[in-house]
């Protein structure tokens, strides 16, 4: 059974939530030239997968860096604040083993599905409904990843 990759589109202009912490990373992606259309292309890639609510960015410390729903309602990102930075922390201490880089981890519940791969220093949360097919959402991952890569490496410089 072959699954479906969504391709996700070129970066879209960003929602920031804490201009004092991240003016430099701003500055630093307006100076590479980031198209400004991070929000509509994270939006492309929550409308591809069904069940897909909001992708949430923030930096280890669990500080929101972006963030966009589905329904384009204000995201309280407040539950996942945790999840962020324990993410970031168990990442970084398990890429001392001699296992690899760890790239994603996959959080159940009966209320949500919480996807987050590491883009260090920051972290890319996606949160969906129970019913979300995990399958396609980890495949979609590397793409989104990716698309982010920018803003990785502005939030590194800075």
């Amino acid at each position: 059974m072959a699954a479906t990759v969504a391709h996700l589109p070129a970066p879209a202009s960003l929602v920031l939530t804490s201009s004092t912490n991240f003016s430099s990373v701003v500055q630093a992606m307006e100076s590479s030239g980031l198209s400004p259309s991070l929000e509509a292309a994270l939006r492309a890639a929550i409308d591809r997968i069904p069940g897909v609510e909001h992708v949430l960015i923030s930096n280890s410390y669990g500080l929101p860096v972006a963030k966009v729903s589905a329904d384009g309602a204000d995201v309280d990102v407040t539950p996942f604040d945790t999840f962020a930075i324990v993410f970031a922390k168990a990442a970084e201490a398990a890429d001392k083993l001699p296992l690899g880089k760890t790239k994603s981890a996959v959080t159940l519940s009966p209320t949500f599905v919480l996807v987050q791969a590491s883009l260090a220093p920051l972290v890319v949360a996606v949160v969906a409904k129970p019913s979300v097919n995990v399958g396609l959402l980890n495949a979609s991952l590397p793409a989104l990843v990716a698309m982010l890569e920018p803003l990785r490496a502005a939030a590194e410089a800075g």
